[in-house]
């Protein structure tokens, strides 16, 4: 009836890891109240776009990431305040656990990546920062992203002048 494969299985692992991050991420995203830069966070996601995107990126010697603010913006049409400013942080969060597997995959193993993906997906301190109005669960998926790309070019013989 059904043919299950390894790579079915696998996948299906990748499923769960993915939901139990989910699960984990949006308990009380919302409950609590918006602290310190939360609170700047959420003013500059009210404003309009031509302003986010005016006062993103480095100003005053300050990294101000303008994805994570367009994100935050659109977010609001949601609803609720603290839950809709953290939804991109929780979108990024979950990103990451993807994206670990496929580190992991690509160093090591299929079974790795599902460890590193569910290792991901209960760290605390990645679920802190997935349930945070901020864009420190954004840097942590670029990161990895970059790493990704900078292995599987190099991998190739790609250089930054064929890159480019």
């Amino acid at each position: 009836m059904f043919d299950l494969t390894a790579k079915h299985i696998v996948y299906f692992f990748l499923l769960l890891a993915l939901l139990l991050g989910v699960a984990l991420r949006l308990h009380h995203l919302g409950y609590k109240s918006f602290w310190g830069d939360e609170i700047w966070t959420a003013q500059v996601a009210e404003r309009s776009l031509d302003y986010i995107l005016a006062h993103s990126g480095v100003v005053s010697g300050y990294w101000r990431p303008p994805v994570y603010l367009v994100m935050a913006h659109f977010a609001l049409f949601v609803g609720h305040k603290e839950f809709a400013v953290r939804l991109p942080a929780l979108i990024f969060g979950l990103l990451g656990i993807a994206m670990i597997y496929r580190l992991g995959r690509l160093f090591y193993s299929k079974a790795v990546g599902l460890v590193a993906a569910v290792l991901l997906a209960i760290s605390p301190y990645h679920l802190w920062y997935s349930q945070e109005a901020r864009w420190y669960s954004q840097l942590v998926f670029f990161s990895m992203v970059s790493l990704f790309f900078f292995i599987v070019l190099s991998c190739r013989g790609i250089t930054s002048e064929k890159a480019a």
